[in-house]
């Protein structure tokens, strides 16, 4: 695939900005990035200039033909988002963001023979469900940001059959690691393990299903190399832990106690339980497994926080 022409949306996001620092270390020469003029570069200031940058807006459509005739691209990754963190309210832009931008960039490449389109969706979209989700189940998301997420995807695979277009979604579980936000729990569970510092969470009992960044890659690039329709693939560690248990396996990894505070909401907080891949479909399409084991991720992250000069994680 080095020799293909690549389009990454959300380029500066946190699993955009990893997934560009991949592909320029593999050695691709022809990477467009599209960055809103609003967006914060701080995750890909130091390898921006590698690649071809577009700024403008993926609900923008004249802006996205322009972009599409000029990078001509090959393989596409859509990384855009918009509603995935808590202060990010806005139910309009939201929708806009998630659903008419990537209604956008599917018409806008519907006239060009494109190898491969991987759409980033959500475990979001699922809602709550009694065991591991599996791509086939009934989507019932109770949040805005799901809802929307959940409209894209289906508009991306109808497209898919309707067009005959090779187009993917991923939905990617917890993923952590180097360049995630700050104010996200895994950072912040980090942080504590690396400082000292008092760690205020919501419950010991919340669950997450983790993946470490660098395996949520090789997921991504596998599933372009396939150059076809892959349908709906989960992106978990698929093995749900609480929070309760993430604090002390950090604890160990970092040798030393942290002080947790548990603060329960003083409004209705709703905690899935199970929250968990069911990762079959990855291995059976694309022989995918997780190489970076939980504890080794964390080693990794921390090691990476406390290079990272910045004042980020300070």
């Amino acid at each position: 695939m080095k020799s293909k022409r690549i389009l990454i949306t959300g380029a500066s996001g946190f699993i955009g900005s990893n997934l560009l620092r991949r592909l320029l270390w593999l050695g691709f020469k022809h990477v467009h990035i599209v960055l809103r003029p609003s967006s914060d570069t701080w995750r890909i200031c130091d390898i921006r200039n590698a690649a071809h940058e577009y700024e403008g807006d993926i609900t923008d459509l004249p802006f996205l033909k322009k972009v599409v005739k000029e990078a001509r691209p090959e393989v596409i990754f859509h990384c855009a988002i918009y509603g995935g963190y808590p202060f990010q309210k806005d139910e309009d832009r939201t929708f806009l963001t998630n659903f008419n931008g990537t209604v956008n960039l599917v018409r806008v490449c519907r006239d060009i023979r494109y190898k491969s389109f991987v759409n980033l969706g959500s475990s979001s979209e699922y809602g709550i469900k009694d065991g591991p989700m599996k791509e086939t189940d009934l989507l019932e998301p109770f949040s805005v940001y799901g809802v929307s997420k959940a409209a894209a995807t289906l508009y991306a695979q109808a497209a898919a059959l309707k067009d005959k277009k090779p187009i993917t979604t991923i939905r990617p579980f917890s993923v952590f690691g180097p360049y995630e936000d700050p104010g996200r729990l895994m950072p912040s569970i980090i942080k504590a393990g690396l400082t000292g510092a008092e760690l205020i969470v919501r419950s010991p009992r919340a669950v997450r299903d983790y993946v470490y960044i660098d395996d949520a890659v090789d997921l991504l690039i596998a599933a372009a190399s396939k150059g076809r329709s892959l349908g709906i693939i989960n992106l978990g560690g698929a093995r749900q832990r609480t929070v309760k248990e993430i604090v002390r396996i950090v604890s160990k990894v970092s040798g030393n106690k942290i002080r947790v505070k548990y603060a329960e909401a003083s409004g209705p907080v709703l905690d899935p339980d199970p929250w968990q891949a069911d990762m079959s479909k990855a291995k059976k399409l694309l022989g995918w497994r997780m190489k970076t084991s939980f504890e080794d991720g964390i080693k990794h992250t921390m090691e990476w926080m406390e290079e990272f000069e910045g004042s980020r994680y300070e």
